[in-house]
């Protein structure tokens, strides 16, 4: 829900600038997927950057994965990503865990929110975390999870705070298993620090200055009439 708050002008100005003093810290490196796939025959792990593009095509096990990089947006910690994993009928079931993470965050203004939403034939899971060592894949404190979600249509939705002095990271883990026969997951998911709505209210300084401005310029004129 959009909150409202009013401020003074001159602090909208000093807002703006510490607001934008925080976008501008938070250049960080190009966010990276760790991948993980597990079955009963072992674990295979890979890792991504999305340094040379925004699409990731690939094989990981019994899964065949197509991940992309969507658009920034202002309120975006995390890039949008867009997920279509097709699994293949198999011996022995499997879980994928996705691992999407960016470190050197500073204070946020208002809560971290995390949104997930698809479409599966297996099972889903997600969570957000955030690491105050500022580790890249770290799940240390969890700010929202989201199902786990079966056999057709979900979304999901939560929010978390955190508030820490230092520079921190922050991870997305999804999580999907697939069992024993053939079938996809596809989904888009989303993490956001919304901004504030202001609306701007002059300063009492400033509705001073201006009163008395107009009632200099009414003594001008009554001068002026009185002259004539």
């Amino acid at each position: 829900m959009s909150r409202t708050k009013f401020f003074p002008k001159p602090f909208l100005i000093a807002a703006a600038g510490l607001l934008g003093f925080a976008f501008a810290s938070s250049s960080r490196a190009v966010p990276v997927l760790f991948l993980s796939y597990q079955s009963g025959a072992g674990t295979i792990t890979q890792t991504v950057s999305f340094s040379n593009g925004n699409t990731y095509t690939g094989v990981l096990g019994n899964f065949s994965l197509n991940i992309t990089l969507g658009a920034p947006t202002a309120d975006a910690l995390l890039p949008e990503l867009d997920v279509t994993a097709q699994y293949a009928a198999g011996r022995v079931s499997g879980a994928l865990t996705i691992l999407f993470s960016d470190v050197s965050f500073g204070n946020l203004p208002g809560s971290i929110n995390s949104q997930i939403s698809g479409a599966t034939s297996g099972l889903v899971a997600s969570g957000t975390y955030a690491d105050a060592g500022n580790n890249a894949f770290a799940t240390t404190t969890l700010l929202g999870s989201s199902g786990p979600f079966s056999n057709g249509p979900f979304s999901g939705n939560s929010s978390g705070t955190f508030a820490v002095p230092q520079p921190f990271s922050i991870t997305e883990k999804i999580v999907i298993s697939s069992n024993f026969t053939s079938g996809s997951t596809s989904f888009g998911t989303k993490v956001t620090d919304p901004m504030l709505d202001v609306v701007t209210v002059p300063d009492a300084g400033a509705t001073l200055s201006l009163l008395g401005l107009a009632l200099l310029g009414i003594g001008i004129a009554r001068r002026k009439l009185a002259a004539l």
